[in-house]
């Protein structure tokens, strides 16, 4: 049998899986139709205790947001989302060369923007707040470069780019 403290875990990895930041809502419906879906009848009776404990915490508020519904709090996104900077960087940065490199890229192959929402759809909030650090330090490496096509912004692999990727 599932614990308050479990279950209060198990609502804050409800608000990371989505990958909800602070002031996100997990409404009425899905606390019923997907977090207490699994739980026994004496599980669902420490629920509200649960959101208490997460109350308490000051990981989430409940409010009134045409319905009942747990919002997340900084601290909260901060409790869920523990992010190394140093090693999200280097993420960001293996991200962007294995994209190249798995287009068979030569110099001057080039990567629109537009597809960042695909390539670091599985990034939590606070890493993708680290994107324009991640890009900058790959430039600064002399990889890439950033340009534009028309008026759309690219990333263009260079000649140093190129020979990092085929060593």
């Amino acid at each position: 049998m599932k614990s308050v403290n479990d279950i209060a875990d198990m609502i804050m990895y409800d608000f990371a899986k989505q990958n909800l930041k602070s002031n996100n809502i997990i409404d009425y419906k899905r606390i019923i139709h997907v977090l207490m879906k699994d739980l026994n009848p004496k599980e669902k009776e420490l629920f509200d205790a649960a959101i208490q404990t997460l109350v308490a915490d000051g990981r989430i508020t409940v409010e009134d947001r045409y319905g009942y519904c747990l919002v997340l709090s900084p601290l909260g996104e901060e409790s869920i989302y523990p992010v190394d900077k140093e090693n999200t960087i280097k993420k960001i940065q293996t991200t962007v060369m294995s994209w190249f490199e798995s287009q068979n890229s030569r110099t001057g192959a080039i990567l629109v923007f537009q597809k960042f929402n695909q390539l670091f759809a599985s990034f939590n909030p606070k890493e993708k707040a680290l994107l324009k650090d991640g890009i900058e330090a790959l430039m600064a490496s002399g990889y890439v470069e950033s340009n534009t096509m028309g008026s759309t912004p690219v990333l263009t692999l260079t000649e140093a780019g190129y020979d990092a990727l085929y060593v």
